[in-house]
């Protein structure tokens, strides 16, 4: 009875998610416009080469590769749904090497703005957070 309820519940949320995306369809946001606006998002924000957004949209092939290679729900890139934009993010929480490179470097730039007594107090926070101790050199 409980594996009835279940395999019920699961057919239902099945039927729901395809209902959802014939009506992105018919509201027109599988359009190829709004497809490559999207795969153009998604590389501006994880800093790839516009080249990769613009080969991605050639074919559907195409997009699945780069929605694999990038963590990327395809939902999101193919219909515009916002439960999969959501998946997305939660997915990837910076976790693409990209996104990684990208924020060292920012991390690197605004430290080298810092004053020398600001620096110290920041890699101080930095170890607690991470638990790295402190290195002292050796006095002379």
């Amino acid at each position: 009875m409980k594996e009835l309820d279940e395999e019920s519940r699961k057919l239902r949320a099945k039927q729901s998610h395809e209902n959802a995306l014939k009506r992105l369809k018919k509201d027109g946001s599988t359009s190829s416009a709004n497809v490559r606006r999207r795969l153009a998002l998604i590389a501006n924000e994880r800093l790839l080469p516009g080249a990769a957004a613009s080969r991605a949209a050639r074919s559907f092939s195409e997009t699945i590769a780069f929605c694999k290679a990038h963590a990327v729900n395809l939902d999101w890139v193919l219909y515009g749904d916002l439960k999969g934009l959501l998946r997305t993010v939660r997915d990837a929480r910076s976790a693409t090497p990209e996104a990684e490179l990208a924020q060292s470097q920012e991390v690197a730039t605004l430290f080298r703005q810092l004053l020398p007594h600001d620096r110290n107090r920041l890699l101080n926070g930095l170890r607690n957070m991470t638990g790295a101790a402190f290195k002292r050199e050796p006095s002379a």
